[in-house]
């Protein structure tokens, strides 16, 4: 689902978080399921609006700082390398293979982008230059946007993680 970005299985995926939960297979039950894990481990959900599981409705709503949360709690986990395995890595492969081949982001940014007519997303991982694992999560969105330099803002953000020596 995440190096392809399939929007068809994420939806597919939401339902089946309701029937994990004893629910109908139905989005609605599958967002349901989603805010409520959401809840559970303590990402603020004021503001939020979600209306489906591949964030393909013009509805859905989360800050940056809400996926941060998200990334970062996962980054606990003993699950965490696994979802971060499934990410699409910078210059290589999905839907970064484009992007970032060169530089300290290259083969070393590992994020889920999102594109829609006027928004662009990019949200992950990037191990900095002494070694510190670091999670971000970039959303810019706007009528008219040029996807393609927002696109490059986002690259160039994560070549400047990458190359950061924070403390």
């Amino acid at each position: 689902m995440d190096h392809v970005s399939d929007n068809l299985f994420a939806e597919v995926f939401t339902k089946d978080l309701a029937v994990h939960g004893g629910r109908r297979g139905t989005t609605a039950n599958g967002v349901r399921a989603t805010r409520n894990a959401l809840g559970d481990i303590g990402v603020s959900l004021a503001g939020a609006r979600i209306y489906d599981g591949s964030g393909l409705s013009r509805g859905d709503r989360l800050s940056a700082r809400q996926v941060l949360s998200v990334l970062t709690h996962a980054a606990k986990q003993p699950w965490g390398r696994t979802l971060r395995a499934d990410l699409p890595l910078a210059g290589v492969n999905g839907t970064l293979d484009d992007r970032m081949r060169s530089g300290p982001a290259h083969a070393n940014v590992q994020a889920k982008t999102g594109t829609l007519n006027d928004a662009s997303a990019l949200s992950g991982y990037v191990t900095a230059a002494n070694g510190h694992h670091l999670a971000f999560a970039m959303i810019m969105n706007r009528g008219g946007m040029n996807i393609a330099a927002a696109q490059a803002l986002q690259d160039r953000i994560c070549q400047l993680l990458a190359a950061s020596r924070p403390s």
